[in-house]
């Protein structure tokens, strides 16, 4: 399978083989994402990846693999039926990863301040895109949201995901439980909202507030924080739209057209 930044493949034992397409773009290697993985995995309450192997020239990881399926393959049942219970187990995996101490991680894994005048500039360029592509009754309220200002910066950085959307959680069938959570390369110290706000949308609101009812962190002191994790929820929708118009993926065109229109 070859994805937006890494090729992946089944191993005849089983296990997965990965391998990044540009690996002197990125800002953790691999080696770092598999000491992050094993220094983290006994106190998260889901399952990660298990590495067993790099190779020498530092370009691919062996990793176990997850069970069950990505929730992105099912996501139109499950946001119907399952938001609040599959929230609720996002909470508790964020309530632990948000825990971990800076300290313990930051040899690992980069700092992103994650300016939002950035996503900001992002959304508009994405929006001038697809403009002629999205449903008509977000444009509006999209062009509003694009000229509104930004919500105030994040204060605390944490240890971050930082990709938790649902191509990267999987799940099983008909369960619907967690398996674990995969693809920790983009993980960093960054704002606990961009978690969050992939959970808004992927999950809606009933996944969002599940999420939160079992948050234990102090973060939400900020009174900024849904503003933000609303501002993240919105631009990722906007980026997994025209990721689908651009690459094909029904998948992901089909999850961001629900979550765009629920967002705006």
């Amino acid at each position: 399978m070859i994805g937006n930044d890494h090729v992946v493949a089944t191993c005849d034992d089983g296990t997965i083989i990965r391998r990044r397409r540009r690996p002197e773009s990125a800002e953790m290697d691999l080696a770092q994402e598999a000491a992050l993985l094993g220094r983290i995995a006994e106190t998260l309450p889901l399952p990660v990846p298990e590495v067993r192997a790099l190779s020498a020239d530092g370009t691919s990881i062996v990793m176990s693999r997850v069970r069950g399926e990505p929730l992105l393959t099912s996501i139109a049942d499950v946001r119907k039926s399952h938001a609040a219970r599959l929230g609720a187990q996002l909470g508790a995996f964020l309530t632990a990863l948000h825990s971990i101490a800076a300290d313990d991680v930051h040899d690992l894994v980069p700092v992103q301040s994650c300016p939002l005048a950035e996503y900001h500039a992002d959304a508009v360029r994405i929006a001038d895109t697809i403009r002629a592509e999205l449903p008509g009754r977000v444009v509006g309220p999209l062009a509003d949201f694009l000229a509104t200002p930004l919500p105030s910066s994040v204060r605390q950085l944490r240890l971050c995901h930082n990709d938790l959307g649902a191509e990267h959680i999987f799940v099983t069938s008909p369960a619907l439980e967690i398996t674990g959570i995969i693809d920790w390369s983009d993980a960093a110290l960054s704002d606990p909202c961009l978690d969050l706000g992939l959970i808004w949308r992927d999950l809606g609101e009933t996944g969002l507030v599940a999420a939160l009812m079992w948050l234990q962190t102090d973060f939400g002191a900020d009174e900024a924080f849904l503003e933000r994790t609303q501002f993240y929820a919105r631009v990722k929708a906007l980026e997994d739209f025209e990721f689908g118009l651009r690459t094909g993926r029904r998948d992901y065109l089909a999850n961001a057209t629900l979550a765009l229109s629920r967002l705006f």
